[in-house]
C-alpha cells in the first residue's frame, strides 16, 4: 500500500511539473507560439508522457477543471436534505479554491492576472472553456431537472442551472479582481469565498421560486386529475340513474295490469330512494374528490376505486329495488287469482 501511495504522489508532482512548466511558457511566449514538443522538452518528459497526463494542449493550461464537472455537479446531487443547491455548490467551489491556493505560492499569485489574459485572449482556450462551461450546465440541469421532476428541456432547470453555474464564472472573476491589489492566498482566498456567497443568495430567491412553481404546476396537475375522477363518478351515478329509470318502468308495465296502484306506488318508492341514494352518493363522491385535489396521486385514484364501488352498490340497489318489485307484483297476481277462483 506505501508503494501504491508513493507511485501515486510522484504521479501527481509529475503532472503539476508538467503543468506549472508548460504555463511558465505560456505566459512568456504566447499559447500558440509553445508546442507540446517544447513543453516536454523543458519539463524533462517524452511528448507521449505530456499526453497521457493531458489529452489536449488546452488541458495543460486548464488542467485546473480536471475532474470539475463531477466534483460541482455531484456536490449539488448528493447534497444532504434542507441543503439549497446554491449552498452545496458554493461549499464545492470553497473546496477546490482551497486546494488551488494550497498549491499557489505567494509569489505567484500575480501571474492570476496575466493567465486571465492569456486565456480570453486565446480563441483555442476560450473554447475549451466555453465546452468545459456547457458540460457543467448540461450535467447541473439534468440532475435539477430529475429532482424537480419535470423534463430537462424545460426552461426552470435549465435557466437554474446556468444561473449556478454562474457562481464558478464569479469565483474566477471575483480571483482576478482581488489578486490585482495585492492580497495574500489567504486573504485572496477570504475575499473570493464572500464574494460568491453574496452571489448566492442573490440565487437563493429564485431556486426557492422555482420549487415553488414546479410544485404550483404538480398541483394544478393534481386538481386536474381529482377533477376527471369527479366526472366520472357523476358518469356512474348518471348512469345508475338511466338504469334505475328504465327497472322502474320495466316494472311499472308488468305489474299495471294486475296491481295498477300497488306497484306504482312501490316503484315510486324505490325510485325516490333510488334518486336519494345516488344524490347523497354524488355529494360524498364531490366531497372526496375535493378532498382529494388537496393530497397525493395516490389518494385520487383510491378516490376513483371508491366510486366505482358506490356505483356499483347503487347497481345493486336497482335490482334489490326490481327484485322487491316483481315480488310485489307476483303477490297482487296471486292474490287476483284467489278472488277470481
Amino acid at each position: 500500500m506505501a508503494f501504491e501511495g508513493l507511485r501515486e504522489l510522484k504521479k501527481r508532482e509529475t503532472r503539476q511539473r508538467i503543468s506549472n512548466v508548460a504555463t511558465e511558457m505560456f505566459l512568456g511566449r504566447g499559447f500558440e507560439a509553445v508546442t507540446v514538443t517544447e513543453v516536454a522538452a523543458a519539463a524533462g518528459v517524452s511528448e507521449k508522457t505530456v499526453y497521457n497526463y493531458f489529452p489536449t494542449k488546452e488541458s495543460l493550461v486548464l488542467d485546473q477543471l480536471e475532474g470539475q464537472v463531477e466534483r460541482l455537479i455531484g456536490a449539488v446531487r448528493d447534497r444532504e436534505r434542507g441543503v439549497s443547491p446554491s449552498a452545496a455548490l458554493v461549499q464545492a467551489l470553497k473546496e477546490d479554491s482551497q486546494r488551488f491556493y494550497a498549491m499557489m505560492p505567494a509569489e505567484r499569485l500575480p501571474e492570476i492576472e496575466r493567465f486571465s489574459a492569456m486565456v480570453r485572449g486565446t480563441a483555442a482556450l476560450r473554447a475549451a472553456w466555453s465546452e468545459h462551461r456547457h458540460a457543467m450546465v448540461a450535467a447541473l440541469t439534468q440532475v435539477l431537472a430529475d429532482e424537480l421532476q419535470v423534463d430537462s428541456m424545460t426552461p426552470e432547470p435549465l435557466i437554474a442551472s446556468r444561473a449556478l453555474i454562474g457562481l464558478v464564472e464569479l469565483l474566477y472573476d471575483s480571483r482576478l479582481r482581488h489578486a490585482s491589489a495585492g492580497h495574500g492566498p489567504r486573504e485572496l482566498q477570504d475575499l473570493v469565498n464572500a464574494d460568491i456567497e453574496r452571489g448566492a443568495r442573490l440565487l437563493d430567491t429564485g431556486i426557492w421560486s422555482l420549487q415553488l412553481l414546479v410544485e404550483g404546476r404538480r398541483s394544478k396537475d393534481q386538481i386536474h386529475e381529482a377533477a376527471v375522477v369527479v366526472e366520472h363518478a357523476r358518469q356512474q351515478v348518471m348512469t345508475a340513474l338511466r338504469s334505475a329509470k328504465r327497472s322502474w318502468k320495466e316494472a311499472h308495465d308488468e305489474a299495471r295490469t294486475a296491481a295498477r296502484e300497488a306497484a306504482r306506488e312501490a316503484a315510486r318508492e324505490a325510485a325516490r330512494e333510488v334518486r336519494q341514494h345516488a344524490t347523497q352518493l354524488a355529494r360524498e363522491l364531490a366531497r372526496e374528490a375535493h378532498q382529494q385535489a388537496r393530497e397525493t396521486h395516490q389518494q385520487a385514484r383510491e378516490s376513483q376505486r371508491q366510486a366505482q364501488q358506490e356505483a356499483r352498490e347503487a347497481q345493486r340497489v336497482e335490482r334489490e329495488a326490481q327484485r322487491e318489485l316483481q315480488r310485489e307484483a307476483q303477490r297482487a297476481a296471486r292474490q287476483q287469482g284467489r278472488h277470481q277462483r
